[in-house]
């Protein structure tokens, strides 16, 4: 808990509807997709990792799948990034900035939009 006082002590400060803890979008009715929190548009994944130097590709992954399907931009993220609770320290990220890292070339809603019409393609040709 000491770990955690200063990097979250600004997020504390913020009005309760601000604080959202695992927040679940409009794109995680048929998987269960739950972040761990969204604080004034900051979305937190915590990780609890002995060696933060292994975070890698699933690990984004799962946090770009959390940011994609917000569908309807109900939370309005700008930042991204992961707590790491053993090491009591907050990575942040842009929205922008995360996306542009790997390589996006699109825009943030047509990405979402790009997400939800393949995932709904995918569930159409499960179900024939």
């Amino acid at each position: 808990m000491n770990l955690a006082e200063k990097p979250f002590a600004p997020l504390r400060d913020l009005r309760a509807h601000q604080r959202v803890c695992g927040p679940t979008f409009t794109g995680s009715t048929d998987v269960h997709a739950d972040a761990d929190f969204i604080t004034g548009g900051f979305l937190i994944d915590c990780k609890a990792v002995t060696r933060p130097h292994r975070l890698g590709r699933q690990e984004v992954q799962q946090l770009a799948g959390y940011l994609l399907r917000d569908y309807d931009n109900q939370y309005d993220i700008h930042d991204i990034g992961f707590y790491l609770a053993r090491q009591g320290t907050l990575i942040r990220w842009s929205v922008p900035e995360f996306l542009i890292t790997p390589g996006a070339r699109t825009t943030l809603p047509q990405l979402r939009t790009a997400l939800r019409e393949d995932l709904r393609a995918t569930r159409s040709s499960k179900r024939s």
